[in-house]
C-alpha cells in the first residue's frame, strides 16, 4: 500500500507536534547516517528545537566542526550555487506546479479535439467551432496522418522482409528437393564430407584413373621385357647356341612374347 502524503503545514497542537517532531529527528539522523555509510562522505546536523535544552549535533562535535571549517574555507561563488532560502523553495515549487497544471491542460484540449475529429467522422458539422477550435483540429488530423504514414511504411517493411524470408526458405526447400530427386536418380554421391558431387564427372575421373593406371603398367611390363631380352643377349653371346637347346628355361620364365633370335 503506497505510504499517503503528508501536507506540509504548521501543527497546532503542541502534544502531537513534539510527538511528530521527535519521529521525524530520528529519522533524520538515521538517514545521515546512511548517506555517510554508504557514499563515504562528511556530512553534519544540527538542530535547534524549543523542546530540548541544548541542540542535537550529530555525529559529533569535532566531526561537525571540521565539516562547518571546510564550509567556511569555500568561495563565497560555491557556497551559494546550491543554496536556498524558503522563498526561493516555495518559488520553485511553485514553477513545477505550474508546469504540471500547463501539461494537463494541454493534455486535456488533446483529448477534446479528438472527441470533435472522432464526431465528425460520425456526421457532426463545423459550424459551432471557433477558429481556434478549428486550427486546432487540423492540428491533430496532421498529426495523426503523420502517425498513420510512419505505421504503414514499417508495415510494409515488415512484410516485405517476411516476403523475402519466405521466398529465401522456398529457394532452400526446392534446392533440397531437387537434390533428393538427383540422388533417387542416381545422378549424384556423397563424399565422405556430405558433399553431392555428381556422377558423370565421378566417372569421368575414375576412367582417366584407370587408363593412367593401365600405361603405368603396360610400361613397367615392356621395362621388364626388354632387361629379359638383354639379359638373354648377353647370355647367347657368352655361350654357345645348344646350350639353350640343353638346358631349355622353365615355362614360368620362357619370353613367349620375344622368343630368342634365330639362329
Amino acid at each position: 500500500m503506497a505510504r499517503r502524503k503528508v501536507r506540509l503545514h504548521y501543527i497546532a497542537n503542541e502534544s502531537s507536534r513534539r510527538t511528530t517532531f521527535r519521529k521525524r529527528k530520528k529519522g533524520l539522523l538515521k538517514k545521515v547516517g546512511e548517506i555517510t555509510t554508504l557514499y563515504d562522505i562528511k556530512a553534519a546536523v544540527i538542530i535547534y528545537s524549543p523542546f530540548d535544552g541544548e541542540p542535537k549535533v550529530f555525529p559529533s562535535h569535532p566531526e561537525v566542526h571540521e565539516v562547518l571549517t571546510k564550509f567556511r574555507d569555500m568561495s563565497q561563488m560555491d557556497k551559494t550555487r546550491k543554496m536556498v532560502d524558503q522563498e526561493t523553495f516555495l518559488r520553485q515549487r511553485i514553477d513545477k506546479v505550474r508546469e504540471q497544471i500547463r501539461k494537463l491542460k494541454r493534455d486535456n484540449r488533446e483529448k477534446e479535439i479528438t472527441q470533435v475529429m472522432f464526431g465528425c467522422l460520425k456526421g457532426r458539422t463545423l459550424s459551432d467551432l471557433e477558429m481556434k477550435d478549428l486550427q486546432d483540429l487540423n492540428f491533430i488530423i496532421e498529426r495523426n496522418l503523420r502517425e498513420l504514414e510512419i505505421k504503414q511504411r514499417d508495415v510494409d517493411e515488415q512484410n516485405a522482409d517476411e516476403q523475402k524470408q519466405e521466398e529465401n526458405q522456398e529457394n532452400q526447400l526446392n534446392q533440397v528437393q531437387a537434390e533428393s530427386i538427383v540422388v533417387e536418380l542416381g545422378l549424384t554421391t556423397r563424399n565422405a564430407f556430405g558433399e553431392g558431387t555428381n556422377r558423370g564427372v565421378q566417372q569421368q575421373h575414375h576412367q582417366a584413373a584407370m587408363e593412367s593406371q593401365s600405361m603405368e603398367q603396360w610400361q613397367y611390363q615392356m621395362m621388364q621385357v626388354t632387361a629379359q631380352r638383354q639379359q638373354h643377349q648377353q647370355l647367347f653371346q657368352q655361350q654357345p647356341w645348344f646350350v639353350d637347346i640343353m638346358n631349355p628355361p622353365s615355362p614360368q620364365t620362357r619370353d613367349f612374347l620375344h622368343p630368342l633370335p634365330p639362329l
